[in-house]
């Protein structure tokens, strides 16, 4: 179990000496405990050791955020709010050399899916609200912290890598799940919109939108979190990503569940989306936007099975297979979301018509 922030962490950042931490589980990537002062319970806050094996560049990363949160709160989109040390910087450095930082605690509830259809509707919203307020931000803000992050073509070139190099000696087990998704990228080479997703522009974008990243608040209002990957990229792969995980019945990392296309929530999911973005998308993003569940799903697909190839150095895991099944439910959602590509772009013709 990680190390928990000591007094003087908690101090540098000005929080209550009198306190409870609380470990949060659920995020893959930093290390987080929630801050509960037992004599001030308003004043909590979330406190987290960065790991700076996926961010290498920390300060740079802060910078990102620090932006994000001054024209989130000028355009009165709810948001992170920062708890900065006594010499005004959002991260500190212990005697152990672990870098810190620290922000509200934001009081309400966080579901890992949408169960309902109205959750899946204002969830999308929410996402389409916060990409609207960044709309007009300068890609030169921003620093790319995680480089070509959703870079469709530079992530089936690192999978063919992993399946050449074999670092792990995976290969003859894993070779049915390559072949599946060598077929599966076949069809997606084939798709009359491959080309426009290839050329879509980049703007500032959250990149992992999905259910447990939004804060339901006791006052009703939804606030988007975990905003590390809030940076450069394409537009659509926040619509894409919502879909891959709000358009499937079972988890999605469960592999023991056929995978169905479900319309009506494809439908919400751009509803929600375009009514809080509120504005227009680029000719070559509309062209795009029937595939984008299918390209974030075959990604992340492959993304799971790299790992797996590479000795899951990346995604934690408990077993041996677990990154495996990961990847068998991700190309069966994809595949599941191929056959059904004229139905999804009925509906974006639909939505379209409606916002016409």
């Amino acid at each position: 179990m990680a190390t928990a922030p000591s007094p003087d962490v908690l101090v540098a950042f000005g929080l209550p000496t009198e306190h409870e931490l609380i470990p949060l589980d659920g995020g893959h990537i930093h290390a987080t405990w929630r801050c509960r002062g037992l004599d001030t319970p308003h004043d909590d806050a979330v406190v987290q050791r960065v790991n700076e094996a996926v961010f290498r560049g920390p300060r740079e990363l802060m910078a990102n955020l620090d932006r994000l949160e001054a024209k989130l709160v000028a355009s009165g989109v709810p948001t992170i709010r920062w708890h900065r040390t006594s010499d005004d910087s959002l991260l500190h450095r212990d005697a152990e050399a672990r870098l810190w930082r620290a922000y509200r605690w934001i009081d309400g509830e966080v579901h890992g899916s949408a169960a309902d259809l109205d959750a899946v509707q204002s969830i999308s919203r929410a996402f389409g609200l916060f990409a609207g307020a960044l709309a007009d931000e300068s890609l030169d803000r921003y620093v790319e912290v995680i480089p070509s992050f959703h870079d469709f073509v530079a992530r089936e070139r690192a999978w063919r890598f992993a399946v050449l190099r074999d670092d792990a000696n995976r290969f003859l087990y894993a070779q049915p799940e390559v072949e599946r998704a060598s077929r599966v990228l076949e069809r997606v080479h084939e798709l009359d919109e491959y080309d426009a997703w290839c050329g879509l522009p980049s703007r500032i974008v959250h990149n992992d939108a999905k259910a447990s990243n939004v804060v339901r608040g006791s006052d009703g209002l939804l606030t988007v979190i975990d905003l590390d990957t809030t940076m450069p990229g394409p537009l659509l792969a926040d619509i894409g990503e919502l879909v891959r995980t709000l358009c499937r019945s079972a988890s999605e990392h469960d592999d023991t569940v056929a995978s169905t296309l479900q319309i009506e929530r494809f439908g919400l999911v751009l509803r929600g989306w375009l009514e809080g973005y509120g504005r227009g998308l680029h000719a070559i993003e509309m062209a795009a936007l029937p595939i984008a569940g299918i390209m974030l799903t075959v990604e992340n697909a492959l993304r799971f099975l790299s790992d797996y190839l590479d000795g899951d150095i990346y995604f934690p895991v408990t077993d041996h297979d677990q990154n495996l099944a990961r990847f068998r439910a991700q190309i069966g959602h994809a595949q599941a979301l191929l056959d059904g590509v004229n139905d999804l772009r009925r509906v974006v013709a639909h939505e379209r018509a409606r916002l016409a």
